[in-house]
């Protein structure tokens, strides 16, 4: 396994089994069962839940055509939702469903992030884009932050936008990749290294306290980086970590 998405309701992961053709699959907790979502072959990753738990949205590579895809948890067609010239990596949804914030690697300028509507004509709209790699975008539980990690120091940090009225803050200091929202919005959690950490989180202000150290996991290797490896239940204090 590479990649968990907890869906709203806490029921249900979506994940991709590496040995499995890059497809994503779906593992009910309660029922312990695993059911297939994609069928498309080819590579498919970073699965998203929609806020309703409806729908899942993921990067996509079928025969060189590269973007974003999403289709309903229950197994439906797949839609295409955005085609990208480069690789390209879903990151979360806007809490109204509308958004879609995701990655796109540019080999001129590396990770840049973006944001596309689900709806209407999908005109994607840049709002991370330098010369150094951001990745892993988490809009917050009201809408108004954006999550993301950047090495722009030299060194991978997280950082917060306001996408509000523009700006950003710095979250982590000794290092910190993998940003995610609990439902409540009063922390932010993030990975360093093979450390779980929390920053707590002022939505008014977007200013975040010294981060703290909250458990040790030996799957937070630094070569995967780039991937979560983690996610964060409905009650915000519980945690699924691949190992």
């Amino acid at each position: 396994v590479a990649d968990v998405a907890v869906a709203p309701d806490g029921r249900r992961v979506a994940m991709r089994f590496t040995a499995a053709n890059d497809d994503l699959w779906l593992y009910d907790i309660e029922r312990r069962s695993v059911t297939r979502v994609t069928i498309e072959g080819g590579d498919q990753q970073m699965p998203v839940w929609s806020p309703d738990g409806t729908r899942i949205a993921y990067g996509s590579v079928v025969r060189n055509e590269v973007g974003l895809v999403w289709k309903t948890a229950d197994g439906g067609p797949a839609e295409r939702l955005l085609k990208t010239a480069h690789q390209a990596f879903p990151g979360s949804f806007a809490p109204d469903g509308t958004l879609l914030a995701y990655t796109e690697i540019d080999p001129s300028t590396q990770g840049d992030i973006w944001v596309v509507p689900v709806t209407g004509d999908r005109t994607p709209r840049v709002i991370v884009n330098t010369r150094f790699h951001e990745w892993s975008p988490r809009i917050s539980p009201d809408g108004r932050w954006l999550a993301y990690n950047s090495d722009e120091s030299g060194h991978d940090e997280v950082y917060l936008h306001d996408l509000t009225a523009g700006g950003r803050r710095q979250v982590s200091t000794e290092g910190g990749t993998a940003p995610s929202w609990p439902r409540a919005g009063r922390e932010l959690y993030f990975r360093n290294g093979t450390r779980m950490m929390a920053a707590t989180f002022d939505p008014v202000t977007g200013v975040t306290s010294q981060p703290r150290h909250l458990f040790n996991a030996a799957a937070f290797t630094p070569d995967l980086a780039f991937t979560p490896r983690y996610d964060v239940l409905p009650d915000g204090q519980s945690f699924i970590v691949i190992h």
